[in-house]
């Protein structure tokens, strides 16, 4: 048989300070990015907690977490470039 290899894509991906990955390329990432901007938008418009949350399919503790800066609220400091 013969085998096919697949040439391997490379991305950039955000990390932090510590160069870790941060945002949706984070391993444990839930939500992508622009869902996260969704989350404050749909606030902005004048949404409850609860109304997102249900929206979204999340948690109304994990919207709050999101709106409060507990989670996904940092700056990236760099990229590098990951092998998919």
């Amino acid at each position: 048989m013969v085998s096919v290899q697949k040439a391997a894509k490379t991305r950039l991906v955000a990390v932090n300070d510590r160069r870790r990955r941060i945002g949706q390329d984070h391993p444990r990432a839930v939500l992508t990015d622009h869902e996260v901007d969704l989350v404050h938008r749909l606030r902005e418009e004048g949404l409850t907690l609860t109304e997102i949350a249900l929206k979204m399919e999340i948690s109304k503790g994990g919207v709050w977490k999101i709106l409060n800066g507990h989670r996904r609220s940092q700056t990236p400091t760099g990229w590098v470039s990951v092998r998919d």
